[in-house]
């Protein structure tokens, strides 16, 4: 129902344990239109940008590791 009537979950995760560009991503992602939802390339790009930003600023362990690399 929920994709029927064009309605996509509240995003709960408070910003200070979850990138902004992942909320970002994860939102452009529920678009109703599937034209405007990024390809699974760039979702890949960007999900190791966000990685590495992340890392960066402590949000994730240095141990992390993304599963396609």
């Amino acid at each position: 129902m929920i994709y029927l009537e064009g309605q996509r979950p509240t995003f709960r995760i408070k910003l200070k344990s979850c990138s902004p560009n992942l909320k970002e991503l994860i939102e452009e992602y529920w678009d109703p239109q599937s034209l405007v939802r990024p390809t699974f390339s760039e979702i890949t790009v960007r999900l190791d940008k966000i990685a590495m930003n992340c890392s960066r600023q402590g949000w994730w362990k240095d141990t992390f590791k993304l599963p396609w690399k």
